[in-house]
């Protein structure tokens, strides 16, 4: 018996290699497919088993500045292997109207999976049935109606801000980052949920758990060995995202959502994300209390990010652009109401500072392209940064000029998309183009603006899943006379 057992281990040891490589052929005769589409146009360099992500085992602090360089040695579209997946990368507006309107690129990336403890599960997250399901009906909530019921909301936060401000008047040099973060916060959690956080005048630690969340995320998605679950579960990163994770979810049942939801909703007099959405699907049994929460959550989180973000970097522009934060002024304090200037500022911030560097989409079906095809199997990922700083299609990209978007200046469709395209695009811009109108001016009125910042090629990002500066977002306030 016991030599019969060493003989089997011996030819098994001995057969060990050889079903490994019948499998591992296996393996690259099913995606045979793949590596022939991936041979259709120019690409980086690709490793076994790593692919391409060597170029990312960088400084942090260096990873957009590879992004850039690959932007402007590569042409759109270009293969790209991470591991074992095959990405298409794309940045031109005439490949992107394609691929964002097609049925068969809706699906989120596999990748996105990593980042459901950092933005929720709502609608930004969900599978194309649920979500044109959830999009059908939370479309309409976003009407000039609703939006008008929030301007309360968004003038008192707005004066709250000011007078946190004050504090920092004639002190040089700060990072006004947790200030407009914490703004955004109870914005949102007011207009979304009826819900005063008052965390303005409360800690920073729930916004410091969100970032923190992104940041570990975004290390994930750069790592190839930390995207198999069994790995990234053994090291201290995963250990540390269970306990921001843990943190975040206090957070939000201090917000006491399942209490407005189920026992406090008719106290709520003033049109929220919520009681509407409430409203709309009080009679489809499908949508659950779950799914209100997630969407609310996301809500949330996604539009802090977008509201902080944008404010931040606009005001640095105008710290950077005297002349131009002037024009801004001037249309502040007239009394004609308009504010189209600050609108082209906004859309010129966003055009360099998107706050979402980048989006993907995964591939269900092939999608035939000018100069190539993207296999079923592949991920699509949408360079937005890299479209809105392309020479090709903005001149002088790195030039801040509100005047890009006023008049008769006329931009190829698809050539800015900080808030996505096509039926998968942003739910409400509307939303967050109100808010920042309304804080900008209130701002601008206020306080005038400076930056130790020099040009935009000074401000470098750090690694991460939003754009954020690896020095911060330094700006210097005096009040106006």
């Amino acid at each position: 018996m016991w030599n019969d057992w060493k003989i089997f281990n011996h030819t098994f040891y001995k057969l060990l290699p050889v079903i490994f490589l019948f499998w591992y052929i296996r393996h690259l005769w099913g995606r045979r497919k793949l590596y022939q589409m991936a041979r259709q146009r120019p690409r980086p360099f690709a490793l076994p088993l790593v692919g391409s992500a060597f170029y990312l085992l960088t400084s942090s602090n260096d990873i957009f500045e590879t992004i850039f360089k690959f932007a402007k040695q590569f042409k759109s579209p270009t293969p790209l292997w991470l591991g074992s997946k095959l990405f298409f990368v794309v940045w031109d507006p005439k490949n992107l109207k394609i691929i964002l309107n097609n049925p068969n690129a809706l699906g989120k990336s596999d990748f996105y999976r990593f980042v459901e403890n950092s933005i929720g599960t709502g609608l930004i997250m969900r599978e194309v049935p649920k979500w044109k399901r959830h999009r059908k009906i939370m479309a309409p909530i976003f009407n000039q109606k609703t939006l008008k019921g929030f301007m309360h909301v968004f003038d008192r936060e707005s004066s709250v801000l000011e007078g946190k401000l004050k504090e920092q008047v004639g002190r040089g040099s700060f990072n006004i980052y947790y200030y407009t973060s914490l703004f955004a916060m109870n914005i949102l959690c007011e207009t979304g949920m009826g819900v005063t956080s008052r965390s303005q005048t409360s800690n920073r630690d729930y916004i410091e758990c969100i970032d923190r969340a992104k940041e570990i995320t975004f290390s994930r998605i750069n790592n190839v060995f930390y995207q198999s679950d069994w790995i990234f579960n053994l090291s201290s990163l995963s250990r540390e995202l269970k306990v921001v994770t843990k943190r975040i979810e206090m957070y939000i049942d201090v917000f006491n959502v399942r209490f407005v939801l189920v026992q406090n909703l008719r106290k709520v007099k003033s049109p929220t994300f919520l009681r509407a959405l409430i409203e709309l699907t009080k009679w489809d049994n499908d949508f659950s209390e779950k799914d209100l929460l997630e969407e609310v959550n996301t809500f949330i989180i996604a539009g802090n990010d977008t509201i902080t973000l944008t404010i931040n970097y606009t005001l640095i522009m105008l710290g950077m652009h005297p002349e131009i934060q002037q024009k801004v002024y001037q249309e502040a304090i007239s009394e004609a109401g308009n504010v189209q200037y600050l609108d082209a500022v906004l859309r010129e911030t966003l055009r360099l500072f998107p706050p979402a560097p980048s989006i993907s989409r995964k591939v269900e079906a092939d999608i035939k392209l000018e100069s190539c095809t993207i296999p079923a199997g592949a991920s699509v990922a949408i360079a937005i940064i890299a479209l809105h700083r392309d020479p090709d299609v903005w001149p002088d990209p790195l030039r801040f000029d509100p005047e890009r978007f006023m008049g008769e200046n006329v931009r190829q469709p698809y050539s800015w998309i900080p808030f996505s395209g096509g039926p998968r695009n942003c739910i409400a811009p509307q939303y967050a183009f109100m808010a920042l109108k309304v804080v900008i001016t209130a701002l601008v009125k206020k306080y005038e603006f400076s930056t130790e910042y020099k040009s935009v090629a000074d401000i470098k990002f750090k690694a991460n899943l939003l754009l954020d500066p690896v020095n911060g977002f330094k700006v210097s306030i005096k009040l106006r006379q």
